[in-house]
C-alpha cells in the first residue's frame, strides 16, 4: 500500500467520522427542538435548564384531544387546574421534567406559562421573551429611564386633547366589563354597576364591590366616573353615563395569573347578552413568549371580538409626546 494511498483512507476515515459526529449532533439538535417546539419562550428556557421545579400552564390542544391530554396530565401526576373550553385549553401545574413531554405531545398546539398579570409598569420592572428581545437590539428606554414627567393638566385640556370637551355624547346605553382589581363604589359610579364577578385564584363568583389595590376604580373613573365627587363634576370621565360590569382577576398587589383573566374574558362573552357588555376594558401588562397566533389570552380575546365585542387593552405608560411634551 503507498503512502499516498494510506493517507487519502486515513483522511476519509477522519472525514467519516466526523461527518457521523456532525450528523449525531445534528439528530440531538433536532431532537431538543422537536421537544421544545410548542412551548414559550420561558419554558424552553426552563427545560433547556432542566429545571424540575413545578411549572404553571395553559396547555392548547388539538380538537377532540383535550380528553387524552387530560389523561396524560393525570397519568404523570400532575394537577388540573381549569378547562378553558372556548380555547380549547387546560390550565395545570405540571413538573419541571414533563415539559418536553407535552411539548412533543400530538394532541398539543402550544404549552404557555401561566403567566402573572400586573396593573402597573411592565410586570414589576422584568422585560422578558419577545419583547425583552426587542428592547434589547431597538434599545428602547423604558422603566427607570422612562420620562413620563410633565406639568398638570387641567380636565378640561385633557378632554379637547380627547376631542370631547363639546360632544353630546355620554356612554348611555353602552355596558363596559372592567377586568381589574376590582372597584371601590362611590358616588361616581351611583346605581350604574350592573355585576361584579370575582375570578381570582380559580374563582368565579358573584362579589361585593371591592378594590383594595385601586387601580381598577381608577380605570373606571377615567372610562366612566360621573364627577359627582368633584367640584362641578369636573373630574368625571370620558363617558359618564356607561354601566359597568366589574371582574376583578387582580389582588391587593395588583397582580392576577393569565388564565384568570382569560375566565373574566370568557364570562364576558357568555354573558354580553344578559349583562349588557358591549366594550371590554383591560388595562394590564402581560409578557410576551410567543407570537400572537398561539399565545392564549391573545386567543381569549379575539373570540371576544368575533363575538362583537370591542376589546380596549393597554399600550403602556411610559413615553413623552415629543411635540405636545405631555406624558402617555
Amino acid at each position: 500500500m503507498t503512502i499516498w494511498f494510506r493517507n487519502t483512507c486515513i483522511a476519509v476515515g477522519v472525514a467519516v467520522i466526523a461527518l457521523a459526529g456532525t450528523s449525531t449532533n445534528t439528530t440531538a439538535t433536532s431532537r431538543t427542538a422537536r421537544k421544545h417546539l410548542r412551548l414559550d419562550l420561558s419554558l424552553q428556557a426552563a427545560a433547556d435548564a432542566g429545571s424540575r421545579d413545578p411549572q404553571r400552564v395553559i396547555i392548547s390542544v388539538r380538537p377532540g384531544s383535550r380528553s387524552a391530554v387530560r389523561s396524560a396530565l393525570a397519568a404523570r401526576g400532575d394537577q388540573i387546574l381549569a378547562e378553558h373550553d372556548s380555547i380549547d385549553a387546560i390550565t395545570a401545574v405540571v413538573r419541571g421534567e414533563d415539559l418536553e413531554t407535552f411539548g412533543s405531545h400530538d394532541g398539543v398546539v402550544s404549552v404557555s406559562r401561566d403567566a402573572v398579570v400586573r396593573a402597573h409598569g411592565l410586570l414589576g420592572g422584568v422585560v422578558g421573551g419577545l419583547l425583552g428581545a426587542v428592547v434589547n437590539v431597538l434599545g428602547i428606554i423604558l422603566p427607570g429611564g422612562a420620562d413620563t414627567s410633565g406639568p398638570v393638566v387641567s380636565p378640561a385640556i385633557l378632554r379637547q386633547t380627547l376631542g370631547v370637551d363639546s360632544t353630546s355624547w355620554t356612554g348611555k346605553g353602552i355596558g363596559v366589563a372592567v377586568i381589574d382589581s376590582g372597584l371601590e363604589n362611590s358616588s361616581d359610579f351611583y346605581n350604574r354597576v350592573a355585576a361584579s364577578y370575582d375570578f381570582r385564584n380559580g374563582a368565579s363568583v358573584a362579589a361585593p364591590l371591592s378594590d383594595e389595590y385601586g387601580h381598577g376604580t381608577h380605570v373606571a373613573g377615567t372610562i366612566g366616573g360621573s364627577g359627582a365627587m368633584s367640584y362641578n363634576s369636573s373630574y368625571r370621565g370620558l363617558a359618564p353615563k356607561v354601566k359597568f360590569v366589574i371582574l376583578k382577576v387582580l389582588d391587593k398587589t395588583g397582580a392576577g395569573l393569565t388564565s384568570d383573566v382569560i375566565r373574566a374574558v370568557d364570562f364576558a362573552v357568555a354573558n354580553k347578552t344578559t349583562l349588557g357588555i358591549d366594550i371590554i376594558n383591560l388595562s394590564l401588562g402581560h409578557p410576551i413568549y410567543e407570537p400572537a397566533a398561539s399565545d392564549p389570552l391573545v386567543q381569549a380575546v379575539e373570540r371576544a371580538s368575533r363575538a362583537g365585542i370591542v376589546v380596549v387593552a393597554a399600550a403602556g405608560n411610559y413615553g413623552k409626546n415629543p411635540k405636545t411634551g405631555e406624558p402617555g
